[in-house]
């Protein structure tokens, strides 16, 4: 049985295909900030794993409608499932203004905010598991990872604003200062959708208890 919905354990392999296709961005994501060229071809195959990521969220929206669940049990994985999902469309939206804006040159924040994902997309896949594996120690492990993941937002948080103050300090170019704004903004924004999961999550365990 499910450490969360003990009623309920068909949705453990949907919730994890989902936090797999978040963590198949997150390898674009650094993939791209490696390279850093070839905008169109990261924005196709972003949206490729946005729409993947879309398919999965409608199975679990199809399931919540005919499961026999309680509606508390309901509304909980109905936020968690569009949260995550949403963190696959800011990343992809992430990718896109690259390409739209047509960035020539790279900044140092790309590749610091490609670490975070990936260290904070690994703690979601944890979380995920924990979530709906069947182990008794799944709940001390929850709290650790809720943790880990605030802490991992702070640094998006610090990133941000550190970065953000460069380019306000720093850059000349007025249409290269929006840029980089919107670009920066729309990178925490990622961080953010990660944390807002955590917090789910975390509330969903207060009940449970």
């Amino acid at each position: 049985m499910s450490i969360l919905f003990p009623e309920n354990n068909k949705f453990d392999n949907l919730f994890l295909d989902l936090a797999e296709s978040t963590k198949d961005m997150v390898k674009l994501f650094s993939e791209f900030s490696k390279e850093f060229k070839d905008f169109e071809k990261y924005a196709g195959k972003a949206k490729i794993i946005e729409q993947q990521a879309d398919s999965v969220t409608h199975k679990i929206l199809n399931e919540l409608q005919e499961a026999f669940i309680t509606p508390y049990d309901r509304e909980d994985l109905h936020a968690l499932v569009i949260q995550m999902d949403d963190v696959v469309d800011d990343l992809e939206n992430v990718l896109q203004w690259f390409y739209i804006y047509n960035i020539s040159e790279k900044r140092v924040c790309v590749d610091e905010f490609a670490e975070l994902y990936i260290e904070t997309v690994e703690n979601l896949i944890l979380l995920i598991k924990a979530c709906f594996g069947k182990k008794k120690n799944n709940a001390i492990n929850l709290s650790k990872i809720i943790i880990a993941i605030h802490t991992l937002e702070t640094r998006g948080d610090t990133l941000y604003l550190n970065n953000i103050r460069d380019i306000f300090t720093k850059e000349k170019d007025p249409i290269e200062l929006i840029k980089w704004k919107v670009t920066i903004e729309n990178m925490e924004n990622a961080m953010d959708r990660f944390e807002r999961i955590a917090n789910t999550v975390e509330s969903i365990k207060l009940k449970a208890n």
